[in-house]
């Protein structure tokens, strides 16, 4: 997979379809708002800061990215 060392080249990668991100919500409110990347869980990931894993709107049920969803979601409940 990709790794990138800025977040911000991050939001933009998965904001051109190339995956998912998992971010901190105030990198990415722009992108939600405008609908450039959506909201993959219904609530927030909580820990001392929120993070927020996103992807294009047409994305959201790509395989690779349901899989990373589900994974997190089953990892986050342990």
């Amino acid at each position: 997979g990709m790794y990138f060392e800025q977040l911000l080249t991050a939001a933009q990668a998965a904001a051109a379809g190339m995956g998912a991100v998992l971010l901190p919500r105030f990198l990415i409110e722009k992108e939600i708002e405008q609908a450039e990347l959506v909201e993959l869980f219904e609530l927030p990931l909580r820990g001392e800061q929120g993070y927020y894993l996103v992807t294009p709107p047409e994305n959201v049920d790509y395989a690779p990215v349901v899989a990373l969803r589900e994974w997190l979601l089953g990892a986050a409940r342990v």
